[in-house]
């Protein structure tokens, strides 16, 4: 079967004579031309790692006076449990769950528990990542 579609895939590039150009170079900087494939592809993974991965960096300071709800004096843990509310209230019914499994309806007949848990879950997470080096890839 997957002989059959190769050479009908191959006929039909035959026949229309389109072909996706490919890249055999690349530039790395602003001189150097890369011609060995292997180079190439390290050069386009180098790319692609810096561009979904920036280098940034950040005040320890900054973060630790960042006011949080609950954890700063300046603004009251209500705070942060009446944006969950109103986020929670502002779910459209009817909507398939997200990865959690969990449907905007369960999180609105939860109730004000379900805010209380959201709270838990969203200062939980915030500690773990000022307390921990290199957990910006974690989901909750």
């Amino acid at each position: 079967m997957q002989k059959k579609t190769k050479e009908i895939y191959d006929s039909v590039q035959k026949i229309t004579g389109k072909s996706a150009p490919r890249v055999r170079t690349v530039r790395e900087g602003n001189e150097i031309v890369l011609s060995d494939q292997d180079k190439v592809k390290e050069r386009w993974k180098e790319h692609f790692c810096d561009l979904y991965n920036p280098k940034t960096s950040s005040d320890e300071k900054v973060l630790d006076e960042c006011p949080m709800g609950g954890r700063s004096a300046e603004v009251p843990a209500g705070a942060m449990r009446e944006e969950i509310e109103a986020a929670t209230n502002r779910l459209k019914k009817n909507r398939s769950p997200g990865v959690d499994n969990i449907s905007a309806e369960e999180l609105q007949a939860a109730g004000q528990s379900g805010v209380d848990v959201m709270f838990l879950l969203c200062v939980g997470r915030y500690g773990r990542r000022r307390n921990s080096r290199g957990c910006g890839n974690r989901r909750l």
